[in-house]
């Protein structure tokens, strides 16, 4: 038999799906995971059952028997989002962009490079700008 505070109301006022987890049982989760440094579900399934049945922890009883799907599910839950805040720091770039060099080809015909020479302005308007193709090979 459920209690009433495990009923999730709907909008129009109806009683819904039953909620499993509570709140504190979310706030658990996130701590194990804050502790763990986010380890796959299975390995946090894992520390959560042992919390109950070896170390005997009272509060872990409940949540001891999720599965790891719901472990999912319940990390992109807002009452999940809420407790624990993940920053993802954009990776620093290891290849240079832009970079101007010459063309190292080894030998090998097919590695253009191009030249420009602009030949300036004269009365106010546009000079010339030769472009060049070399063939480095």
């Amino acid at each position: 038999m459920l209690k009433a505070w495990q009923y999730r109301r709907l909008r129009n006022g109806q009683k819904g799906i039953a909620r499993r987890y509570t709140a504190q049982d979310i706030g658990l989760l996130a701590t194990v995971d804050a502790a763990q440094e986010d380890l796959s579900g299975p390995a946090v399934r894992r520390i959560i059952e042992r919390e109950y049945q070896i170390f005997g922890k009272a509060e872990y009883q409940r949540v001891a028997e999720i599965s790891v799907s719901h472990i999912f599910n319940l990390r992109c839950s807002e009452s999940c989002r809420s407790h624990r805040v993940w920053v993802h720091h954009t990776p620093a770039r290891q290849v240079s962009i832009g970079e101007r060099r010459k063309p190292d080809p080894q030998g090998r015909p097919g590695y253009l490079r191009v030249e420009t020479v602009h030949q300036g302005n004269q009365d106010g308007q546009a000079g010339l700008c030769h472009i060049h193709s070399v063939d480095t090979g």
